[in-house]
């Protein structure tokens, strides 16, 4: 009897251990995918129109709204050499219909972080969101810091 006990306590701790509302490499709806994985492929040559076809599945968003990011990230990419490829860094979601994925897009004299948030009102999956920069370094090194924090205790 105090074995199975003992049994079930460790059952419980394990269950329990890490954070609950962390959902690193959440599995994300293959619809989710295919946009990503298209828009990647028409960036890797124009990433003007990657930019606007990310946003056609937005009837919200005007694609003569899309002038500004499109020059801002002409000008940022110009300064990065040539286009390398991109790799996930995360996705996370607060719902099913509302997710975050964040990639590292590799150029070769520095990465880019992009973060796409997509929304799903209904059937189709709608881009509500999209955002790039440089400023991560800050958050690797505070994570690494958490990290040391989190191993001295």
């Amino acid at each position: 009897m105090k074995q199975i006990t003992i049994f079930i306590i460790c059952i419980i701790l394990f269950s329990c251990k890490g954070n609950p509302i962390k959902n690193d490499n959440i599995k994300i709806d293959q619809d989710i995918i295919k946009i990503t994985d298209q828009f990647f492929a028409i960036y890797a040559t124009n990433p003007d129109s990657a930019i606007v076809f990310c946003f056609k599945s937005n009837k919200w968003i005007p694609p003569d709204s899309l002038t500004g990011i499109k020059l801002m990230l002409k000008s940022l990419i110009n300064q990065l050499g040539i286009y390398c490829s991109y790799e996930l860094i995360t996705t996370k979601k607060i719902t099913n219909s509302y997710v975050l994925i964040r990639f590292l897009v590799k150029y070769e004299r520095q990465p880019i972080r992009f973060s796409f948030i997509f929304y799903k009102a209904n059937k189709a999956w709608q881009l509500q969101h999209f955002k790039y920069d440089l400023d991560f370094d800050t958050e690797l090194e505070d994570a690494g810091k958490a990290m040391l924090l989190k191993d001295n205790y």
